[in-house]
């Protein structure tokens, strides 16, 4: 991964703004992530993957992780689908098993949202990043707009932080991290926490305008996702 910076004039929090607002306003981006994380009474999870991101909010991604997992989902306004090998067709999050497909930490969209919305508490960071770090109460805010139950979680000891790299005013790659900490609901899952660790790096700006997977329909997903 390379991460080289070309530092912006103006503040930590004008130079993320400027860059999150060049990144959304690209035709599209095409981007790769390394996804790791630790949950309680489970095994640690790892995944990379690739995605186009474009102008209509529209995402394509797709990312083999532990386990021998390999997804390929679509995602619009409208919603998304999982592309289901065993059905050889595209299905809801639901129907897959996995609601939270493609959405939250998954979604650049989502992300991307969040930090424009919280700019103004961005510092800059060793070596010319510019970050954003929220504890407590904050976090919990943060984590529930990328869709994280906040009901279930403890406010005490939580955190999430995002670190930027810009390069020609736009973002190169952001690096999100967090530490949650699970309220005792009394089920199987609480108390514990969990350490959420994924960097997603851009490739190219309005190179790609979708991601295309031999002997799948892509198409057939988005005209699905266009009627709901």
């Amino acid at each position: 991964m390379i991460i080289l910076l070309v530092l912006l004039q103006g503040s930590a929090a004008e130079r993320l703004k400027a860059g999150v607002d060049a990144a959304l306003a690209a035709k599209s981006f095409t981007y790769a992530f390394d996804l790791k994380t630790e949950i309680p009474h489970s095994d640690p999870f790892q995944a990379k993957g690739r995605g186009v991101a474009t102008h209509s909010q529209t995402l394509f991604s797709e990312y083999q992780g532990t386990g021998g997992i390999d997804k390929k989902i679509v995602v619009t306004p409208k919603g998304s689908l999982i592309w289901h090998a065993f059905l050889e067709d595209w299905v809801t999050g639901e129907e897959y098993g996995d609601p939270g497909a493609g959405h939250g930490f998954q979604n650049p969209f989502d992300l991307l949202a969040v930090i424009k919305e919280r700019t103004g508490v961005a510092a800059d960071a060793e070596g010319g990043l510019v970050k954003l770090r929220f504890e407590g109460p904050a976090a919990l805010e943060m984590l529930g707009k990328l869709r994280v139950d906040p009901g279930r979680l403890k406010a005490d000891g939580t955190w999430t932080e995002v670190v930027a790299t810009l390069r020609d005013g736009r973002l190169a790659s952001l690096r999100s991290t967090a530490h949650i900490n699970f309220a005792d609901t009394g089920d199987a899952q609480a108390p514990g926490h969990f350490e959420y660790d994924v960097t997603v790096t851009v490739e190219a700006y309005d190179r790609d305008e979708k991601m295309t997977w031999k002997g799948i329909d892509v198409d057939a997903a988005l005209k699905r996702l266009a009627t709901k």
